[in-house]
């Protein structure tokens, strides 16, 4: 019974994020972006599907818009497995192909990431998490692969007031620490900031929208940037919003990330 219900919410959350990215506009313009500030749109779908006992296998949709809304930029498609040590500590491992769409055509970008996730101790009604991650990106233009080390974290606080409803803040940074020939320098690469609510929807299911400030650091050629983004996102976790004793969803392992302009 179990593993029906699975695959099944499995593949309306696959037609979700097919649907999304179809709707997109079909030709990628790739205007070359020289302001300061840019506007963008990021939609997600993250999963965390049980298949035993402490290990369950990450799934994630996420297209993204830019050029102020206008610019259909690119789509993180990812997979991975997520390994719970203890109830307060979580590994993970992914991979994703991002195909990005620019000045010259679109890219297809290779990432992978090995992490660690760990519960800090609670303040209150606050719960921050801590996330840790190594990320390992390729792209054909640039020649060899780019390492990155990126920080995060992530605290929620359910209202009393609202039930259902959590406030969710994050910071994040990133630092790259290898430099590539035609790609990423070594340096601090970007900082985010994200303030945001989570609905709970269901038992399996919930929905979290919020702002995020992006600023994005000159790193050789590239100019230091200021992004505003509005992002949605589904979270699929089945069994683990009807639990009904107030506590504060864990942080999802993909919420957003981006090499220069903008990707996970």
């Amino acid at each position: 019974m179990l593993r029906p219900l699975l695959l099944n919410r499995f593949a309306r959350t696959l037609a979700f994020v097919t649907g999304t990215v179809l709707m997109a506009p079909t030709i990628a313009h790739g205007q070359a972006i020289l302001d300061q500030w840019d506007a963008q749109l990021w939609l997600q779908v993250n999963s965390q599907i049980p298949v035993a006992r402490t290990w369950s296998v990450i799934l994630e949709g996420q297209p993204r818009w830019n050029e102020n809304f206008t610019h259909y930029d690119q789509v993180v498609l990812r997979g991975g497995l997520l390994k719970r040590v203890t109830p307060g500590v979580q590994l993970g491992a992914a991979y994703a192909m991002v195909p990005r769409h620019t000045v010259v055509g679109t890219l297809l970008e290779h990432q992978a990431y090995e992490q660690v996730v760990l519960a800090l101790p609670r303040v209150g009604h606050w719960a921050p998490v801590l996330r840790v991650r190594e990320d390992q990106r390729y792209l054909h233009e640039w020649g060899e692969v780019s390492h990155r080390i990126r920080e995060q974290v992530r605290v929620t606080r359910p209202l009393s007031t609202a039930p259902g409803w959590t406030l969710v803040l994050h910071q994040e940074l990133f630092l790259n620490w290898s430099d590539t020939r035609l790609g990423p320098a070594r340096g601090v690469d970007q900082h985010r900031l994200f303030t945001g609510l989570q609905r709970r929807l269901s038992r399996d299911l919930a929905v979290e929208a919020g702002y995020m400030w992006q600023e994005v650091f000159q790193l050789g050629v590239r100019p230091a940037r200021h992004n505003h983004i509005a992002v949605v996102q589904l979270l699929v976790r089945p069994g683990r919003f009807g639990r009904g004793d107030g506590e504060a969803p864990v942080a999802p392992p993909g919420i957003p990330g981006a090499p220069a302009q903008g990707t996970d």
